[in-house]
C-alpha cells in the first residue's frame, strides 16, 4: 500500500494551508514514530505499514500541548506514547463495532498543538478562531478527498461541532458542543466529491461515562449503534 503512504505525505505537505495558526495553537514540527493521531504521527494503526485502504476516519479535536509533546521526544523511541487512555478506549470501541483497525485513519479537526502547558482537555483553543477553523475544515475536506473513507466517527462534542460546518443549515443541531443538541440527529450522510460519507458522533474514548448523552448511555450501546448504522448501509466493515 505504498499509495497510502504517498497520500499521507501529500497531506503532510498541505498542512501549510492551515497557517497562520490561531492564538494558543502551535505547529507540530516533528512526527512521532509510534501509533499517534495525525499530524503527530502518520495516523495509521500500524505506523508506517499500511495494509488496507482507509474506510473509517476517526476525528479527534487537537493533538496535545507543547510541554507533553516535547517530553515524549526525550524518551527512547520504543517508549514514546500518544494518549494511551484514548487508544485504550478506541481499541475497545473498534473491537466492539467490528471495525478492521488496519482500515482506519486517525486525525484531528484542528491539526495543531496547544501552546505551552495549556490544559490538554476541554475547549480546543483553535475553535475560537473562525478563520483558522475554516482553514482546518478545508484541510479535512482535502483529507476526505485523498483518503476517501466511507465513515467519519467524531470523538466528542467539539469535533462533531466542527463537522457541522460542512452543511451549516442541515447540521445546525451539531453546531453546539452539547450532547443535548447533537443527539437530535445521530448521523448525517453527505456526498463529497462524488464519495458518500456518513458522519457518526461518539463519546471521546477517554471518557467511558456516557451519562451526558440522551441516547447510547453506555459504551456498548454506542458501539451497537455504530454497528447498526453500518449494517444498514450497502458497505460492510
Amino acid at each position: 500500500m505504498e499509495q497510502l503512504l504517498e497520500q499521507i505525505n501529500l497531506l503532510k505537505k498541505n498542512l501549510a494551508s492551515i497557517e497562520p495558526y490561531a492564538k494558543n495553537c502551535v505547529k507540530l514540527e516533528r512526527f512521532m514514530p509510534c501509533r499517534a493521531f495525525f499530524p503527530g504521527g502518520d495516523g495509521l494503526w500500524n505506523p508506517g505499514r499500511p495494509s488496507k485502504p482507509i474506510r473509517v476516519l476517526f476525528l479527534g479535536s487537537d493533538f496535545n500541548n507543547e510541554e507533553n509533546y516535547d517530553a515524549e521526544f526525550k524518551k527512547p523511541e520504543s517508549e514514546m506514547r500518544d494518549s494511551p487512555k484514548t487508544w485504550s478506549g478506541l481499541e475497545t470501541l473498534i473491537k466492539q463495532v467490528g471495525i478492521a483497525p488496519e482500515e482506519c485513519f486517525f486525525t484531528n479537526a484542528w491539526p495543531c498543538l496547544r501552546k505551552g502547558n495549556l490544559r490538554n482537555a476541554g475547549d480546543p483553543p483553535g475553535a475560537k478562531d473562525l478563520e483558522f477553523t475554516s482553514r482546518c475544515r478545508d484541510f479535512l475536506r482535502l483529507t476526505l478527498d485523498v483518503l476517501r473513507p466511507r465513515y467519519v466517527i467524531s470523538l466528542g462534542t467539539w469535533p462533531t461541532m466542527f463537522l457541522s460546518g460542512f452543511v451549516p443549515d442541515a447540521m445546525k443541531n451539531w453546531n453546539i458542543a452539547k450532547w443535548s443538541s447533537i443527539d437530535a440527529t445521530d448521523r448525517f450522510t453527505l456526498v463529497l466529491n462524488g464519495q458518500q460519507v456518513t458522519f457518526i458522533p461518539a463519546i471521546h474514548p477517554s471518557l467511558p461515562n456516557h451519562r451526558y448523552r440522551l441516547v447510547h448511555k453506555t459504551a456498548s450501546a454506542e458501539a451497537d449503534h455504530i454497528r447498526n448504522i453500518v449494517a444498514k448501509s450497502e458497505d460492510k466493515f
